[in-house]
């Protein structure tokens, strides 16, 4: 990526980046001006105090005796110095300066670099071929890096720091997982799902503007009535598919808005529900056999079709058919995993919106269960066929049915030691079942672990800092604070 920049339009793009984070910053000291060219560049490293996308860097660049314009370059290297990864390779042309002075140009990554709190980093600049500016220069005083001199040097490291500002984009906790419509899918095998004519429940939040056909959730054979699902026809309308025993329930379901969708069958009644609202029921009987699980796609007797081309949230079964008020309840919030009955649940918490997610090749199934799901052909990068922010239902919004005993659920958890190094142990006075969230301070949801009346997290890989511990019981939740050093 190449920018064009002059330098008296830096105010204008200093200001259009009021969504990042400032991060690093070292503007003070006694200063002076020094020029760098292709043989003369310049490094700072720095520590990034701040976990996230590294966006912007700013620095102090004019004409103060000598300027040649012409393209300059910007490169980020993992590690103090030059000897780590390069990270990131950003080109710009500077064509005018202003006389006698050096002005704060901020400039945009070509792509954002991950960085890592605590974690060190190289900045190095300089003109290629004949192209030289002056850059500023303070009197050391920056205690998280230092100064490289020629392409390496150490010789000045503790004398100067070079003027500098780091701006980071602090992620966006994902809430759910989008799919492409042409071969993305997340499927697991699961035993516990409701076969036969047994009594059962599937619900679903969807957001689409589908024109085709495609799979909210679907499981079982691809033979007459042993199938069981729920589908978004290309005009729209929720279909329960149950393979020639189907039924439609009409709808509007593609207006790219979210929508919760869901049917309960009692053994002899399926009753559909679009947002809690009663749409229609039919009288009917099942044969559902096959444990395999599709979201956002059905299997097809020898391979995977009916992809959905959206965005799914809070997919839940179970093997009981729910009222509904008991729908209407539940919907809006998140459960706790070990509801009655509740055999298959995917909140869809998992990475960061938007953002490099390759590591998450899984969605965790919430429930006690835990038949987790594998995703299969999805990008896990950008704003398609990836895990997303921004669905109807606010992660940590959990349903819990408050009582008095809520108000002494503080009281009878305990975390220990605290501050800890390694380790936490948490009592649970109460003998209630339940789940610990443990989030950063930026509110990035870290680990879950399940709720005994003594449980032991290791937090020997986490940095230094202050998390925060989020348990939850069906009497309530609690939120504590644990500092790691």
């Amino acid at each position: 990526m190449k920018l064009k920049l002059l330098f008296i339009t830096c105010f204008f793009t200093i200001t259009s980046v009021f969504s990042q984070t400032l991060d690093q910053s070292h503007s003070s000291g006694s200063s002076i001006n020094s020029s760098t060219n292709e043989t003369n560049p310049l490094g700072q490293s720095f520590t990034a105090g701040i976990t996230g996308n590294l966006s912007h860097i700013s620095l102090k660049l004019g004409d103060t005796g000598a300027f040649s314009p012409g393209t300059f370059q910007l490169r980020i290297y993992d590690g103090n110095g030059y000897g780590g990864t390069l990270l990131n390779t950003t080109l710009l042309d500077i064509t005018s300066t202003t006389s006698g002075s050096t002005d704060e140009v901020m400039v945009a990554l070509s792509t954002s670099v991950p960085v890592t709190s605590g974690s060190m980093y190289t900045i190095d600049f300089r003109g290629l071929g004949s192209a030289l500016i002056n850059f500023h220069l303070t009197f050391g005083g920056y205690s998280g890096g230092g100064y490289f001199f020629d392409n390496g040097d150490t010789g000045l490291y503790n004398t100067y720091d070079v003027w500098f500002k780091t701006f980071v984009t602090i992620p966006v906790p994902a809430t759910h997982l989008n799919f492409d419509g042409i071969d993305d899918r997340a499927n697991t095998n699961n035993s516990s799902l409701p076969f036969g004519n047994s009594t059962r429940t599937v619900e679903a939040w969807v957001k689409t503007n589908t024109t085709t056909t495609g799979t909210i959730v679907n499981y079982g054979n691809q033979s007459s009535n042993q199938r069981f699902g729920l589908l978004v026809l290309g005009s729209g309308e929720l279909y329960v598919v149950g393979e020639f025993n189907d039924y439609n329930a009409g709808g509007t379901l593609n207006d790219n808005n979210w929508h919760h969708v869901a049917v309960s069958f009692n053994g002899s009644t399926l009753t559909a529900y679009i947002d809690g609202v009663n749409v229609g029921s039919t009288t009917t009987t099942y044969a559902t056999t096959g444990s395999l699980l599709g979201i956002g796609a059905s299997y097809r007797t020898s391979s995977w079709g009916e992809h959905l081309n959206g965005n799914i949230d809070e997919v839940r079964i179970w093997n009981t058919a729910r009222s509904q008020s008991e729908i209407q309840d539940k919907m809006n919030c998140e459960l706790m995993g070990n509801e009655t009955g509740l055999v298959s649940y995917y909140k869809f918490n998992q990475g960061n919106g938007a953002a490099n997610n390759s590591t998450e090749t899984t969605a965790a199934d919430s429930s006690t269960s835990a038949n987790n799901a594998a995703l299969n052909n999805m990008a896990l990068n950008g704003t398609t066929s990836n895990w997303l922010a921004g669905s109807a239902v606010a992660t940590g919004n959990i349903c819990a049915t408050l009582s008095t005993a809520n108000f002494n659920l503080s009281n009878d958890v305990k975390i220990y030691p605290n501050p800890t190094q390694n380790r936490v142990t948490i009592l649970n006075g109460i003998n209630e079942k339940g789940l610990i969230n443990v989030y950063d301070i930026n509110g990035r949801l870290l680990k879950t672990e399940r709720l005994n009346s003594k449980t032991q997290i290791e937090l020997s890989s986490f940095q230094s800092g202050v998390y925060l511990f989020e348990i939850q019981t069906e009497l309530g939740v609690t939120t504590k604070q644990v500092v790691k050093y």
